[in-house]
């Protein structure tokens, strides 16, 4: 895991946009960020080995698990061969799933409690066991609160009975579990308790009280169904006897019918009307022609209607006399009241027939809904036999199954009692908590590297922020309490690491832009103080006169550590109360001149932005050939800001594995706000066993050499 990946363009004004930059995933990285954390990891896992290992021998409880088999029988052996009032159950998956919830019925565990007297058992009812620090905890805060109050009725003892019962249950459910075992219809029932006797018990009644159950609901319904079917027995036997009775009622008081009778008389109506018909005929004829001998006025028509052959012998025999005439209209009239009587017969044989068939249809009406009643009786009287029959059939199976019921389950095998604990499984809890600690902590380890944002190389510095690292300064060995002369004077790898920082910054400009350096920081802590220092000593090194100015007026940290300054500082030189000469002084042992801040109520951006400061700056320059600032942080105040508007250098210093990007990000947009351009930054405060750590301290580190011998001190 890299420690600062790369997430700004370089922008030789400062850092750029931020950009999101693709994960790469570095096995070795990742393998060192964990041994780097090796202590933690291990620390870790001992913590939660210790905790587990102190848990399952003194705290856990062991708890013992005994099963027993139940398989569930769908073949049933048939005794008498007569159905059963239960059917068999048909061994589908849903009837197997059915009887798992059976045999975890709050109705069963409730008779498997009463049965075993499981209220008197510490183990299962709560009342009867020591009250631990959680009961008691809550039993005080109740007791402080007020709480605990019941409203409404008291509760009266089977309230509270059933009430405790419920618990027990609940409990006992907890320590129950079935399962049925896949592609078969065996049922494994585990209990789970303190005792290894006690589970063995407890999973054998259940297995019994199960089969038990059967068996009684089995009996119970057969008794039930034989109750039922002699109570229906009798009232179908009742109604039987009043549907004959109401058949052969009927049949007394009615003629004697049948079906074939009514066919006849049916087709003795179909005749008839037959005959009707014909008489319509008939009698239309006859009157049709009737009409036409009435209508008829010539000897000719009255020959044509009456089609008689002496009539025809009359009218073509010759000229007609009126004898002949005479003679020819009687026999005319003879003719028509021979036609008239025939068409009165015709009307009355019509009228005959039509009341004949009016009596014969009421007949076979009549005839009909008596049968029709008749049949219905019949059936009825049908049906009642059948169903008598029927449940009298049942009534003697049912009474002959009794006794003789099978339950549909049996018990394969019987609980064992157990001779090992079932839990806690102390090995396999020791080993899951140190593979646990350990997954702990190196997720710790892995978040707390993720969530780093500070920087531990030069290489990473520069890429964030697009500016040169000048310097990389390890940390003091000695104490921070020490001045800071002393602790340069004395860590040669320090000193070293001063001389390549003023190399740089001797070699990164030109002669004219380089005579005041200004250090600053971001927040405070980050070492600015002591690089100001080293550099005043580094640089009288070259036999240069060297200023070193505290900037920092609110804290005056130089004061802290050389305890012989005159009381006059640049505050009293800024404010004419002092001369130059009167606040510069040289330390003993120190090799430049030292100006440091004296207290004032002015703001001290105010007074760095005054032109007396400007005059004593190009005063100063006239006087020395080097002049280093010490600044307040830029993100404490805006001191820093303002001073660097007089230096030719500024050096940002930044803490090794401390300085966020935000806050360095947050200090060059001060300074470019404010036309100020940032020269370079120190990366300060190095551990050179940090950097050993982080896989940086190698022999291809320049702080290897220090490591291992000291340089020699100018």
């Amino acid at each position: 895991m890299t420690q600062h990946e790369p997430r700004f363009l370089p922008d030789p004004n400062g850092p750029a946009e931020q950009t999101t930059a693709p994960f790469r995933a570095d096995f070795r990285t990742l393998l060192l960020t964990l041994w780097r954390g090796k202590m933690i990891i291990s620390a870790a896992s001992v913590v939660a080995v210790l905790l587990t290992t102190y848990y399952v021998f003194a705290v856990a409880t062991a708890l013992y698990t005994s099963s027993v088999v139940v398989i569930f029988d769908t073949r049933q052996t048939s005794v008498v061969a007569l159905p059963s009032v239960i059917a068999a159950v048909s061994g589908e998956p849903s009837s197997v799933t059915s009887e798992v919830e059976v045999l975890r019925a709050r109705t069963l565990m409730t008779d498997v409690a009463r049965h075993l007297h499981l209220m008197s058992d510490p183990e299962f009812n709560a009342d009867l066991r020591e009250p631990g620090l959680k009961t008691r905890l809550r039993s005080g805060i109740e007791s402080v609160l007020g709480g605990g109050q019941s409203f409404g009725p008291p509760a009266t003892d089977d309230d509270r009975t059933g009430r405790d019962l419920d618990r027990i249950v609940n409990v006992l459910l907890s320590k129950v579990s079935v399962r049925n075992i896949p592609g078969s219809h065996v049922f494994r029932i585990s209990v789970t308790t303190q005792s290894p006797e006690k589970s063995a018990i407890i999973a054998d009644t259940i297995a019994r009280l199960y089969i038990d159950n059967q068996m009684n609901e089995k009996q119970h319904a057969t008794e039930h169904a034989a109750k039922w079917l002699a109570s229906r027995v009798a009232e179908l036997q009742s109604q039987l006897e009043d549907a004959e009775a109401q058949v052969a009622q009927f049949t007394a008081a009615t003629a004697l019918i049948s079906a074939p009778a009514l066919q006849v008389l049916e087709r003795q109506l179909k005749e008839l009307r037959a005959r009707i018909a014909a008489a319509h005929t008939r009698k239309a004829k006859m009157q049709g022609l009737l009409g036409k001998m009435v209508d008829a006025q010539t000897p000719h028509d009255k020959v044509a209607v009456a089609d008689d052959v002496l009539l025809t012998q009359m009218l073509s025999s010759g000229r007609l006399t009126p004898d002949r005439i005479a003679e020819f209209d009687d026999r005319y009239r003879d003719i028509l009241s021979r036609v008239r009587i025939e068409a009165d017969r015709a009307t009355l044989q019509l009228a005959a027939l039509q009341a004949s068939e009016t009596k014969l249809d009421l007949q076979i009406d009549q005839q009909g809904q008596d049968l029709i009643a008749l049949q219905q009786l019949t059936r009825e009287a049908a049906a009642t036999r059948l169903l008598y029959e029927h449940f009298l059939s049942r009534l003697k199976e049912t009474s002959a199954q009794k006794g003789i019921q099978q339950a549909d389950s049996r018990v394969l095998s019987h609980a064992v009692v157990p001779s090992f604990a079932h839990s806690p499984r102390k090995s396999l809890i020791i080993t899951m908590a140190a593979l646990f600690g350990l997954t702990c902590g190196a997720l710790y380890v892995l978040v707390q590297e993720a969530a780093n944002t500070s920087f531990r190389t030069a290489a990473a510095l520069e890429t964030f922020s697009g500016l040169p690292v000048l310097g990389q300064i390890p940390a003091l060995d000695v104490g921070r309490v020490q001045p800071a002369r002393l602790n340069l004077a004395c860590d040669a790898r320090r000193m070293e690491a001063m001389r390549g920082l003023r190399t740089s910054i001797l070699l990164s400009q030109k002669e004219s832009q380089k005579q005041v350096i200004l250090v600053t920081s971001a927040m405070p802590g980050e070492g600015k103080t002591t690089i100001a220092l080293s550099m005043g000593e580094v640089l009288s090194g070259l036999d240069k006169k060297v200023l070193v100015v505290e900037g920092d007026v609110r804290r005056g940290r130089l004061r802290q550590q050389f305890k012989d300054l005159p009381e006059a500082g640049i505050v009293s030189i800024l404010n004419e109360t002092a001369q130059i000469g009167e606040g510069i002084h040289r330390p003993e042992g120190y090799g430049a001149d030292i100006l440091a801040a004296n207290s004032t109520r002015k703001n001290p951006a105010d007074l760095f932005s005054s032109r007396r400061f400007r005059d004593l700056v190009q005063t100063l320059r006239a006087q020395y050939d080097y002049i280093i600032i010490d600044t307040p942080p830029v993100l404490a105040t805006p001191d820093a800001c303002i001073l660097a508007k007089q230096a030719d250098t500024v050096l940002l210093t930044v803490k090794w594995d401390s300085t966020s990007d935000v806050q360095i990000r947050e200090t060059l947009r001060l300074f470019r706000s404010t036309g100020v351009n940032v020269s370079g930054l120190v990366l300060t405060q190095i551990s050179l066993k940090g950097m050993k750590r982080y896989g940086l301290g190698g022999k291809h580190s320049c702080y290897a050499d220090y490591a291992a011998r000291g340089a020699p001190v100018s």
